[in-house]
């Protein structure tokens, strides 16, 4: 009878040998194979359970053979969505079950089809915010090239040069630069308003005030018809041509109004300009003095979408320039900018009612400590109260309408709380994006014109910067089908990182339908590695400051891995490295950047890749939870069915592990528990592990000549006694599992009546070392 020692050193001189011979045998490589081709058509966890093959080379795999009839408790487990810690795999004690349903993607959490998911949005969200805040240095930026580029023009066809500064001065005057006339802009930038020859003179200042005429006169029509038409309603005697001319007149109306806005537009753009008819600038002159300069970037910032602290610092200027000249109330009411300043500094909604502020105004000035007056809002009261105005709205005699000191306060109100407003709608936005995102059942349906669908939209397209009618829906489209991971994608052709970035937000498949989240690593690798990262770190050491700087690596892991577009991107993040090397039990220099590249980079169906080469599956269970196709770049989706590379690496192996072991068991369970021993102790973490699992139990009791009667005694008892001679730590160093497992294998032939390995000796069946020799003397003493 071959005795336990033999049959281990037989199974463990060289592992890789045995390893690939157990693996080449020919039912466990068909197995193999039937397992490898047939779960990538697996969908449900009732296929996957109905499969016998199938369903029993994943139970043995995972060392549950003898489980295999409970398929109700087995579908529980595969059914668990371990990022719940309730979860019903996670309440079980063995983890055995755990590392069955971390190995599929049946639970909750697998492959779930979503629009966007949690990351997705708060990245959004956060990106919106960051475009938001961005505005004023925007802003800034464009002062610094307009000033620098303006200093260098000699010619207004210089203008055209340069489209980021034609469309500076266009935003400013609200010329749409997609649509505009160029020989008419030009002359109107080369011509002055005052001189009575010029083109814009003639075309526009001339024209205007005919089209005044011709507004008023057309208005003063409409009224009059509109009169006609009520009286005539009332005796039912309607003149059908009077409906038909008061058509005529509102759309001549709309026009002469859109002469009239165009007019102006042009010629206060014209007046900031020194062209001279011919395009040039005169001796000693410059295309724009500091005047107007000012003008045109006033123009600029106040054609912003939004009020920015640029726009606020010029209206502030304004404020204390306009209130030198009010007179009376409806000066400051009437200026609606005025009115917008003052209301915002005192913290007053826009919507409060003239009629109610005249009111306020006239009973501060007939009683201030009257019971009308003191009924007011506290906000409307110190309004009020920091102006000069009398019963009749008049400034009072031998005052401005605000002491100097008030402007100062108003005015530091005003810069304090000028975007309070915007805030509120960002708050409002964010809310209805979050609310109304998730409803969207296709691509199509994001891109209809439906209110709802619009805002989103519309949402989206601000976070990255492109304009509301920058593309067209066909382009959106083509934006959003876009696979991220081709060079020859729209996306990626545009060369627009914006573009990229947007579409990178959503999750459409090629055909518009919501799809599975596009990740370096799908939601079920993240939860599995994080786990293992957490559990890994803090198994020996669960103090709160452990823990805490865990959960912000765990963050970290999770929000830049989301980041991850290309293999470059990770390689390059040595924190990230670190974390997944930790999470696979491995030293940080087994897992060097160039090391993890080349790995990943691999054809897994080539014998002779480097991948292949590995012969250690953490490193394949690596290339697995990874997500990267040929170029590098992320792909769009990954169709692996229920089970991706990792999982299936890892099945492979646990199931070769396992017959390696089953075979040992043959002539020896001595050599069976040793080497199930040797593979199982790198990942306890408590002694209560051991304890759990029969087959740990018996070989620690064992190796420690601890009595198998304790094992009818109470947990706590039990791992009490063990403790006496082993801490969990201990099963960390490879040298204490040696130590454990030659007193093991000693020791158990004796118990169980096999051949005396030190007789063994003389009998020449084995050989150990001086050493070994001394060791089983020891124990024989015991």
């Amino acid at each position: 009878m071959i005795s336990s020692l033999e049959s281990y050193n037989f199974y463990t001189r060289d592992k890789i040998a045995t390893y690939n011979r157990i693996a080449g045998d020919s039912i466990i490589s068909r197995e193999a194979a039937y397992y490898n081709e047939t779960i990538k058509t697996i969908n449900t966890v009732e296929e996957f359970m109905d499969d016998d093959r199938l369903y029993n080379y994943a139970m043995k795999a995972y060392g549950l053979e003898e489980m295999t009839y409970a398929k109700g408790l087995i579908k529980k487990v595969l059914e668990s969505n371990l990022t719940d810690s309730d979860s019903f795999a996670n309440r079980l004690d063995d983890v055995r079950y755990k590392e069955l349903a971390a190995a599929f993607d049946f639970g909750i959490t697998a492959k779930s089809k979503t629009v966007q998911t949690e990351q997705q949005r708060d990245d959004l969200i956060g990106t919106y915010t960051a475009s938001i805040q961005n505005i004023n240095k925007n802003i800034q930026e464009e002062h610094r090239y307009y000033n620098v580029v303006m200093s260098q023009i000699t010619n207004v066809d210089d203008i055209f040069k340069y489209p980021r500064i034609r469309d500076y001065i266009f935003e400013g005057y609200g010329i749409d630069p997609s649509t505009f006339d160029y020989e008419t802009t030009k002359q109107v930038l080369s011509s002055d308003p005052t001189d009575t020859e010029s083109y814009v003179y003639k075309e526009f200042v001339e024209k205007s005030v005919t089209w005044n005429n011709a507004l008023t006169d057309s208005y003063a029509e409409r009224s009059a018809l509109i009169a006609k038409l009520n009286a005539d309603r009332q005796t039912n005697s309607v003149d059908p041509a009077d409906v038909t001319r008061l058509g005529k007149v509102d759309y001549q109306i709309a026009q002469y109004n859109l002469y009239i806005d165009k007019a102006d537009k042009y010629i206060a753009m014209s007046a900031q300009f020194n062209f001279q008819s011919d395009g040039s600038i005169a001796a000693n002159a410059s295309a724009q003095n500091e005047d107007q300069l000012k003008e045109v970037k006033e123009k600029y910032v106040l054609a912003q979408p939004r009020l920015t602290y640029s726009t606020a610092l010029i209206n502030k200027t304004y404020y204390e320039d306009k209130m030198a000249t009010i007179d009376d109330l409806n000066d400051l009411i009437y200026d609606r900018r005025l009115r917008t300043i003052m209301l915002n500094s005192f913290d007053i909604t826009l919507l409060y009612k003239d009629s109610d502020l005249r009111t306020a105004f006239s009973q501060y000035a007939t009683d201030p400590t009257g019971a009308d007056f003191l009924a007011q809002p506290e906000k409307i009261q110190n309004l009020v109260k920091s102006y000069n105005f009398d019963v009749d709205g008049n400034v009072i005699a031998g005052k401005t309408a605000q002491d100097p000191a008030d402007v100062t306060t108003t005015t530091n109100g005003y810069l304090t709380r000028y975007n309070s407003s915007d805030a509120e709608k960002d708050a409002s936005l964010i809310s209805e994006f979050k609310r109304n995102m998730p409803l969207a059942a296709d691509l199509d349906d994001f891109l209809s014109d439906l209110q709802a669908a619009k805002r989103v939209r519309g949402f989206a397209l601000t976070a990255f910067g492109i304009g509301e009618n920058e593309l067209t829906r066909r382009e959106l489209k083509a934006v959003f089908t876009s696979d991220l991971g081709d060079p020859k994608s729209f996306v990626n052709k545009s060369g627009d990182d914006r573009l990229r970035q947007l579409a990178k937000a959503f999750n459409f498949d090629a055909k518009g339908n919501i799809t599975t989240p596009r990740s370096a690593q799908s939601e079920n690798e993240l939860t599995r590695i994080t786990k293992a990262y957490y559990v890994e770190l803090t198994r020996f050491d669960s103090t709160k400051s452990t823990k805490e700087k865990v959960d912000e690596d765990v963050k970290y892991y999770r929000e830049e891995i989301a980041k991850i577009d290309t293999l470059d991107d990770l390689v390059k993040n040595q924190k990230l490295i670190d974390f997944l090397a930790k999470s696979e039990r491995l030293k940080p220099d087994e897992l060097k950047p160039e090391f993890l590249k080349k790995l990943l980079m691999s054809d897994q169906n080539d014998p002779k890749s480097f991948l292949n080469q590995q012969t250690d599956v953490r490193y394949k269970k690596i290339f697995g939870s990874f997500n990267f196709n040929e170029n590098g770049s992320v792909a769009s989706t990954k169709t692996n069915g229920v089970q991706n590379n990792r999982g299936l690496a890892e099945t492979q192996n646990f199931y070769i592990t396992q017959s390696i072991e089953e075979e040992a068991g043959v002539d020896s369970v001595g050599a069976r528990l040793a080497l199930y021993f040797e593979r199982k102790a790198p990942t306890i973490s408590s002694l209560y592990e051991i304890l759990a699992d029969k087959a740990l139990g018996d070989f620690v009791r064992t190796a420690l000549s601890i009595p198998a009667e304790t094992a009818s005694g109470s947990l706590d008892s039990q791992k009490a006694l063990m403790e006496r001679y082993i801490k969990a730590e201990d099963l960390q160093k490879p040298e204490k599992i040696r130590e454990l497992v030659t007193k093991f294998l000693a020791l158990h032939d004796i118990e169980n009546g096999a051949p005396d390995p030190i007789l063994g000796v003389f009998n020449g069946s084995t050989s150990f070392s001086a050493e070994a020799l001394a060791s089983f003397a020891q124990y024989r003493a015991r």
